[in-house]
């Protein structure tokens, strides 16, 4: 278990060096802490810690789906994995948000002051309830644990409902979280600015989300030397991948309605950003996953994964940072804090 004992103190050595930003950006403010401006209010800790780290979040409602309302039953294995992820997603993002707002200790405010009329409202109610209900779906093992028998089989038996309100809440996020976007026509760059931002975000978050569970059942596996259900996971991997080729053809098809098709061949320094957006979330992805003459399933799925995860976050990425930068007055690179904070 030498390979364990390594990971985890790895992991606590970033622990401790965010802890160290962390406190640096409580006591020191964002003016200190970050690169952030007028000009780039969000950079690397809301896209990347927010945006894109709920995205990722999303196997455990893609698997709830899959396997309470549609009774895929082959699934079940991962359903709770999927469930822990979506809980230590949204938690770690709800974290992440009492850091990157100007005054944390007003978070609290959207549950009393109501505004209609702000898409943020909507994401930060969303991401408290869809919160709340991956912690309602962990309770019954908790809720054993402490004698409370007859409240935990309650929650089981009420399982459906609360898995389809957590399926309900979670897409009104995610397809909110492109909708924030749409205010800023004159700052995104073309290839990025679409009205179709919001559906594209919640097709690419449950392809890359089904990935991200992937990934992590194969880390489990090598981590504590058990061999994975392969034959489960390259199913899931081919729904993934599905969802992923939805995805890359409703972006470019709307690339062209737009006659944005023009700006991939503009030499301009965004479309490298673009082309490995569309190559590291989607086309390398399916590749690994329908071509088995590419390798074994088990390096095609690690492949595939990785670079579906790692292509989700430079597409968000590229919409809230890369697609600001030709219209901001200063140039913007993450500081040291945020990326420890980050990591």
């Amino acid at each position: 278990m030498r390979r364990l004992t390594l990971v985890k103190e790895m992991l606590w050595a970033v622990a401790v060096f965010g802890a160290v930003a962390i406190v640096a950006r409580l006591f020191g403010g964002l003016g200190v802490s970050t690169d952030l401006s007028d000009a780039m209010p969000w950079g690397l800790w809301k896209i990347l810690n927010m945006v894109a780290g709920v995205a990722l979040a999303t196997g455990g409602f893609a698997l709830a789906f899959l396997v309470i309302v549609l009774g895929v039953e082959k699934y079940r294995p991962l359903l709770k994995p999927a469930i822990l992820l979506a809980f230590l997603g949204y938690g770690s993002s709800c974290f992440a948000l009492f850091l990157d707002i100007g005054l944390p200790h007003a978070i609290w405010k959207p549950i009393v002051f109501w505004n209609h009329h702000s898409f943020l409202f909507e994401v930060a109610w969303c991401v408290m309830l869809y919160f709340s209900v991956t912690a309602l779906e962990m309770a019954p093992p908790a809720l054993m644990r402490l004698g409370m028998a007859r409240l935990a089989h309650g929650i089981h038996r009420a399982i459906v409902p609360i898995a389809i309100i957590g399926i309900t809440l979670s897409t009104l996020h995610h397809t909110s979280l492109g909708s924030l976007f749409l205010t800023m026509p004159a700052r995104m760059h073309p290839l990025w600015f679409t009205s179709a931002l919001p559906v594209l975000f919640i097709l690419s978050a449950v392809g890359a989300g089904l990935q991200a569970l992937i990934l992590l059942s194969l880390i489990h596996s090598r981590l504590y030397l058990h061999a994975p259900d392969y034959a489960m996971l390259k199913g899931l991997a081919r729904i993934s991948a599905a969802i992923l080729g939805v995805w890359l053809t409703a972006r470019l098809i709307d690339l062209a309605r737009r006659g944005g098709l023009a700006l991939l061949a503009s030499g301009q320094w965004e479309t490298g950003f673009f082309y490995a957006e569309l190559t590291l979330s989607a086309i390398v992805p399916i590749a690994f996953i329908v071509l088995p003459r590419l390798g074994p399933l088990p390096r095609r799925l690690a492949a595939a994964s990785v670079c579906a995860v790692i292509g989700l976050m430079l597409n968000r990425l590229n919409v809230g940072v890369i697609s600001l930068i030709r219209t901001s007055d200063t140039p913007y690179f993450p500081s040291l804090m945020e990326i420890a904070v980050s990591a």
